[in-house]
């Protein structure tokens, strides 16, 4: 990940730093607060129709004392979307409030309150109600208070009429009845205009423990994101804190146990083990921030709170009865909330025993999903020539191209030949949100022409590759990817799993097929331009699928999709005559990545550092701001990282 420049003190936000342990009550602590009574142990959340979510984040601050955050809206987004897709949460009962939201929504002090005191009477007795908050916090003596973006910092007074406490959001959610209570607790706790002043920031102070002695409910769990300065968003390039994306991670999967279940334990030991291998990673720090729990009246290691369904490839052996693979087809699915999976069932079974379910599945997701793009197949013709829709968009000539179809598994791969050429890698200084990995700007020559993938892998290339072609090395998963749909681009893979992708498929045809050089990358992204996009001077969502709340340059907000879309569906490929080379997925390069490798790059044919401990990545993806989608920015992953990468492919004509 990159290193982002930060207004804040690293000093004041390194200060507090403690490592704290997980706190699990033992069984005398838990016997000797209950005594006289039986202590009824909850593990299983309630039904999906009785969970509630309230999900603040806030970024920016309207008192200028108050240092801006970078991510903590994006986080809470992240994390709404998140409850929705794999935690069960229906998406009318989780309710969002981020920076950068219409005005009903916007994280202030009467919106909060407001919200939470709706909840009484609406989040049944039996229900579960999860709030979480990302923004800032501050101390006062032994009071605590959760920081909106209309709080003024001045006296105690002023602070207590203009924030949140932390008892006062305490006594609301009590209010609300509900017996089953989960809060999410992402605060700086020290002075927010970056001042340390020695306050122990895991202090009882923050602490949401409820009364069960009392049945104030039946089992909480409060999750710390870490001590003070553990979010860094300044620091990653995808401006979220490495708490709320870990949390995601294993949400989708990443923490489930052999059973393909995720618990609340599991996602702790999961948080605890890797954000702090993220931070030292990325920040080298000497202390690590630790995630921190309390959990009671929860059986921890049995309370489930995430499956993970994967949509099955159904393929019926010979003998085998047809119903009952359609039957576990639909078992498997018909709990989800991904509008793909019931999309995917109605392709194999138009007119199947549950075609009507399906039909009324999808339309109830899409009455309630943004708008996406609806587009599925790739273009028939190549419109790279056509004059781009963008605000300040260059007009480029068409090149023509050779093509051809290699075919993998029976399963067909457009590539696309890239002519021999020079071209100025990196970007000029007068570039916006221009990083100092980019430069020093530098003439590269690519001596040989060479093939690239018109698109990125997409999930039937990749699945006929991983279950068709003989392993190499490495076993691959036949579907790793979230968002699900043959003609998507599969992401979730690492660097290692694209090798042997490559790997594979060099071995089943004879030509050598690999990864592309990062120069490659950009040469063939840049397609004869010089401005920060193949499209000029910014882009827009009908040319690039991107968090579109984030736009660049002169662009207006446009839609933000939330997902990966088919490869190609928007019709705009690059003078080269490939397509989606910005956003939809980050896509793995062969380099080895070097921050000041620029400055040593040799200036044919450079193929990166001989060494390294991260992979480089280009290209943005449908998560990103628009800056992180231009031609010259650059991405860093371990190379076993999954995350949103996918990749396209590079032959080798020599």
């Amino acid at each position: 990940m990159k290193t982002r420049a930060t207004p804040v003190s690293l000093t004041a936000l390194l200060a507090l730093f403690l490592i704290l342990p997980i706190s699990f009550p033992s069984s005398s602590q838990t016997q000797a607060r209950n005594q006289g009574r039986e202590l009824k142990v909850v593990n299983r959340l309630p039904d999906r129709s009785k969970r509630y979510a309230l999900v603040v984040g806030v970024d920016e601050y309207r008192d200028k004392q108050i240092n801006r955050l970078y991510g903590a809206a994006k986080d809470a987004r992240m994390l709404s979307e998140s409850l929705v897709r794999y935690a069960g949460f229906p998406a009318d009962q989780v309710t969002l409030l981020a920076t950068g939201e219409p005005e009903e929504r916007e994280p202030t002090r009467a919106n909060i309150l407001q919200r939470l005191i709706n909840l009484n009477g609406i989040v049944p007795k039996d229900g579960l109600l999860l709030v979480s908050f990302a923004g800032h916090g501050m101390q006062r003596g032994e009071r605590a208070f959760l920081l909106p973006s209309d709080v003024r910092i001045g006296s105690l007074s002023i602070l207590e009429n203009t924030s949140v406490s932390v008892s006062q959001m305490k006594n609301l959610i009590r209010q609300t009845g509900a017996k089953q209570v989960l809060v999410i607790l992402d605060a700086c706790r020290n002075d927010p205009g970056g001042r340390a002043d020695g306050i122990n920031p895991m202090s009882s102070a923050y602490r949401f423990d409820f009364d069960t002695r009392n049945q104030e409910v039946e089992a909480f769990a409060t999750l710390y994101a870490t001590e003070v300065g553990a979010r860094a968003y300044e620091y990653t390039e995808k401006e979220q804190g490495y708490f709320t994306w870990y949390l995601v991670e294993g949400l989708k999967g990443e923490a489930a146990n052999a059973e393909g279940e995720v618990t609340l334990s599991g996602i702790v030991r999961y948080l605890q083990d890797k954000v702090p291998k993220r931070v030292l990673l990325d920040l080298g720090q000497e202390k690590k921030q630790r995630p921190w729990a309390y959990i009671e009246g929860y059986r921890a290691d049995e309370l489930v709170i995430s499956i993970t369904i994967r949509v099955p490839v159904v393929v019926s052996p010979p003998g085998a009865d047809a119903a009952t693979v359609e039957l576990s087809f639909w078992d498997s699915i018909k709990s989800s909330a991904d509008i793909e999976d019931f999309r995917e069932y109605l392709k194999q079974y138009p007119n199947g025993r549950f075609a009507g379910l399906a039909r009324n599945r999808v339309r109830q997701l899409e009455a309630t999903a943004k708008p996406v793009s609806t587009a599925t197949d790739p273009p028939a013709t190549n419109p790279a020539g056509g004059q781009p829709t963008s605000p300040g968009a260059n007009r480029q000539e068409h090149v023509e191209v050779e093509t051809y179809t290699e075919t993998a598994g029976g399963v067909g791969i457009e590539m696309v030949r890239v002519p021999a050429g020079r071209f100025t890698m990196g970007s000029p200084e007068t570039e916006a949100d221009r990083q100092t990995d980019e430069g020093p700007r530098h003439e590269v020559t690519i001596s040989q022409s060479f093939y690239m993938g018109k698109y990125e892998v997409t999930q039937l290339q990749w699945r006929a590759v991983a279950t068709k072609l003989p392993k190499v090395k490495i076993d691959l998963p036949s579907d790793p990817s979230s968002f699900k749909g043959g003609d998507l681009p599969v992401e979730r893979v690492s660097w290692e799993e694209a090798i042997e992708f490559c790997d594979r498929l060099s071995r089943a045809t004879g030509k050598r097929y690999r990864l592309p050089t990062e120069a490659e990358w950009e040469y063939a992204c840049r397609a004869g331009t010089t401005t920060p996009f193949a499209f000029g001077e910014t882009i827009t969502p009908d040319l690039v699928n991107y968090d579109g709340n984030y736009p660049y340059g002169s662009a207006a907000k446009g839609v933000y999709r939330q997902k990966t879309i088919a490869v190609g569906s928007l019709g705009r490929g690059n003078r080269f005559g490939l397509y989606d080379m910005h956003g939809n997925v980050w896509e793995w390069c062969i380099d080895w990545y070097s921050e000041n490798y620029y400055s040593q790059s040799p200036s044919a044919d450079p193929t990166g550092p001989s060494t390294g401990s991260n992979r480089v990545s280009r290209g943005g993806s449908w998560f990103d701001n628009a800056r992180f989608c231009r031609s010259a920015d650059r991405g860093r992953f371990a190379p076993g990282s999954h995350y949103y990468l996918g990749f396209r492919l590079v032959r080798t004509l020599r």
